[in-house]
């Protein structure tokens, strides 16, 4: 981990950016001004919202081919909701479970790590 601190640091001080692990998104320092806890946590947190979207843009595919009336009504972090007919819940479910595992590695390689979905079912936020 240090060691990849590191050169992560010196990689942002020297190009005034740092990017995310997988679509490689930028976080540009125009004036110079790094700050090391920004560094250290953008490809972390940027590594995770990859993910996210890789996962949202396989959904988006997967579920209509489900239910063509089921609609992502939100995305907060890691956590994606869906309205759907209530007799296809279940198979909606595991359409999100499998459009959202995945699996990556995020440094050229590295070992990849697996992403697990997990769905629930519910009538409200509340249940869920």
């Amino acid at each position: 981990m240090p060691t990849w601190r590191d050169k992560t640091f010196r990689d942002a001080q020297a190009n005034r950016e740092v990017r995310s692990p997988l679509y490689g998104r930028r976080r540009i320092f125009p004036l110079g001004d790094v700050e090391a806890s920004v560094v250290y946590n953008y490809p972390i947190q940027s590594g995770g919202a990859d993910v996210m979207a890789f996962g949202l843009a396989r959904l988006r595919k997967a579920l209509p081919l489900i239910d063509p009336t089921a609609v992502i009504i939100a995305q907060i972090h890691d956590a994606v909701y869906v309205e759907c007919d209530e007799t296809k819940a279940e198979a909606v479910a595991k359409c999100v479970e499998d459009s959202l595992t995945c699996e990556f590695a995020f440094t050229p390689g590295g070992t990849p790590m697996k992403y697990v979905a997990t769905a629930a079912i519910g009538t409200n936020l509340a249940e869920l």
